[in-house]
């Protein structure tokens, strides 16, 4: 996914295209051939705030995910939970 992200989602406009989708299973080239559990499998839409890095972390590591990704403006940063 990292390659994906670097390649595909690497603008302010690209990142905040998969914000809007909230949770995802699964990011491919372009955000209809993505997997969102909003969008394809009936969830509720999930978009979470945090206050800190390690916040963002801690509800990462709550909600099951095996990485984190973070965009800050300018490029994206991976974390292994």
């Amino acid at each position: 996914m990292h390659h994906t992200l670097n390649t595909h989602y690497n603008s302010q406009d690209g990142a905040q295209s998969l914000v809007d989708m909230g949770d995802a299973s699964y990011i491919h080239a372009t955000v209809a051939e993505s997997k969102f559990y909003h969008r394809d499998s009936g969830e509720d839409l999930c978009i979470d705030a945090a206050p800190s890095l390690e916040s963002y972390l801690e509800l990462a590591e709550s909600s099951g995910g095996q990485w984190a990704y973070l965009w800050n403006g300018q490029w994206w940063s991976y974390y292994k939970i």
